[in-house]
């Protein structure tokens, strides 16, 4: 006798992890070919998404989640994005940095844009475009850096690492301390391996990282040396930079640009530019707004009249405390360090405030005639 054994049919067909539309930050899995008389099954995913990170340079040249700059600065910004371990799966793969800058930010028009394997990172210069092209004319916008495909970049594997590097100036229009000037980018990204042929492919968007840029405003207000509630109009200063080689030109209480110091005439004196003097008001203040933290000097180039010249320049330095750690970057203190430049004296603080990003001061003039410092006749004059 023979017996014949008749098996259930056989039934193949590809299965998902879901039925429904990954959301933000995910992807779909890779098409599996299953075998089974039971019906549809469920795969957990076992696989992972781009990731993007931003940062920005400070003046030490360290890259970190919030740097600290002047007016004027050209600000350097890098993104880094991520591949995913499943990146063969696809037949091409989309791949877009959108970068949004604040109003204070204005874009140079300098992308450079990089594959990293390990450690060594090699310039593309093909096959993405740049949107705008050009250098913006504004403060604000976006900034697109678009991979159409990015399987197609020589050198690119699901190990790789996509740089991107550009500068932004920091305008007059940036604002000062607190919230800071951010900027922050997404990555969009091919999250369906199983899609072939023509047409627009399904993406997904990962979450956006921000970094912040902050400025900072010294506020100087000059005061009659016996009496510190009364202010003193129309005292002449100008501000040095660190090294005392420069002179900062301020415009509306905002700095513009450093130009270089005058020669010194035959006399010895200097005469600067009409641009860079600060003038205090009838409530004795002049404000230089835009500047990063650091070291400046204070000059005196006109007392208010009947009152003596200040001898010594005022050192002023900026203190500045940034969080720079991912995704909470922040300005969580502020202070002013003044001394006079000569005596050798301690250096006094003030507390300035994060939220206003001011620091100020207050500059003392003496008023009468000053007497001669060394001894000899003129001295015994002046005591007679």
């Amino acid at each position: 006798m023979i017996l014949l054994l008749i098996l259930p049919p056989v039934r193949s067909y590809i299965s998902r992890a879901s039925s429904s539309a990954p959301g933000e930050g995910d992807a779909m899995n890779s098409a599996l070919l299953q075998v089974t008389n039971q019906g549809d099954i469920t795969i957990e995913k076992k696989y992972d998404v781009p990731t993007v990170d931003k940062s920005v340079k400070d003046t030490d040249n360290q890259w970190g989640e919030a740097a600290d700059w002047e007016i004027g600065s050209d600000v350097p910004f890098q993104l880094v994005g991520t591949l995913p371990t499943n990146l063969a799966d696809y037949e091409t793969y989309k791949y877009v940095f959108h970068d949004t800058l604040s109003t204070g930010l204005q874009y140079n028009g300098d992308v450079k844009v990089y594959v990293q394997n390990g450690e060594t990172k090699t310039a593309i210069t093909t096959g993405f475009t740049v949107d705008p092209a050009a250098a913006a004319t504004a403060g604000g916008g976006t900034l697109t850096v678009t991979f159409t495909d990015l399987k197609a970049v020589e050198g690119v594997t699901a190990n790789s690492k996509i740089v991107v590097e550009y500068t932004a100036k920091l305008l007059s229009t940036a604002e000062i301390g607190n919230p800071g000037n951010k900027n922050e980018v997404y990555l969009e990204y091919s999250n369906n391996p199983n899609q072939t042929g023509e047409g627009t492919p399904s993406t997904g968007n990962t979450p956006k990282d921000e970094v912040l840029v902050f400025t900072y405003e010294l506020d100087v207000t000059k005061v009659d040396g016996q009496n510190a509630d009364k202010k003193l109009a129309k005292a002449e200063f100008v501000l040095l930079n660190s090294d005392k080689t420069k002179v900062a030109k301020v415009t509306g209480g905002k700095l513009v640009e450093w130009v270089n110091v005058p020669t010194a005439g035959e006399d010895g004196t200097i005469t600067y530019p009409a641009e860079t003097t600060l003038t205090s008001g009838t409530d004795g203040k002049f404000v230089i707004a835009g500047l990063d933290a650091g070291s400046y000097y204070l000059h005196e180039t006109k007392a208010p009249a009947g009152y003596n010249l200040l001898k010594n320049d005022i050192s002023v330095t900026i203190i500045a405390t940034l969080d720079k750690t991912e995704n909470n970057p922040a300005l969580t203190e502020l202070k002013l360090s003044v001394k006079d430049d000569k005596t050798g004296a301690e250096a006094t603080e003030n507390n300035g405030s994060v939220d206003t990003g001011i620091v100020a001061t207050d500059v003392v003039n003496n008023s009468g005639t000053e007497l001669p410092s060394t001894g000899g006749i003129g001295t015994t004059i002046f005591y007679v």
